[in-house]
């Protein structure tokens, strides 16, 4: 084998753990300054939500495949008129309990959605005849 070669397969390795690397140290800094955060509850209202799909591979009996994906992102509106923008990873019976519209307390801790609690509303009660009581 060249030095040439060895060269390039060394440098790609360098390259991989480079790379895979750098995204793990991002991610623990981030579950740390998470982890430090205050834990917050806040007045907003459910903005928007959107998802998101990709394929992801699986590896299968006789070679891989492509899965759907989703992910699911809600925008809340607080009352200061800052929106913020958090991923429910996977939890779609939470993003469809939320409706846009929807008013209640955000609970997060600096970028990890805790929950939200939504406001109470008064259910309009009629009469038998059609009429509001």
């Amino acid at each position: 084998m060249d030095y040439f070669l060895q060269f390039q397969l060394i440098l790609a390795a360098f390259v991989f753990c480079a790379i895979l690397g750098g995204g793990l140290f991002l991610a623990i800094r981030r579950w740390i300054q998470n982890n430090k955060s205050e834990k917050l509850c806040q007045l907003s209202m459910v903005f928007e939500k959107r998802i998101h799909t990709y394929w992801s591979p699986i590896s299968r009996k006789h070679g891989f495949s492509n899965r759907k994906e989703f992910l699911y992102y809600v925008t809340f509106q607080l009352e200061n008129g800052e929106c913020i923008e958090f991923c429910l990873n996977y939890r779609k019976s939470e993003y469809d309990r939320l409706k846009e519209g929807d008013k209640g307390l955000l609970h997060f801790q600096g970028t990890r959605y805790l929950g939200f609690e939504k406001a109470a509303t008064k259910k309009k009660t009629y009469n038998k005849d059609g009429t509001k009581r």
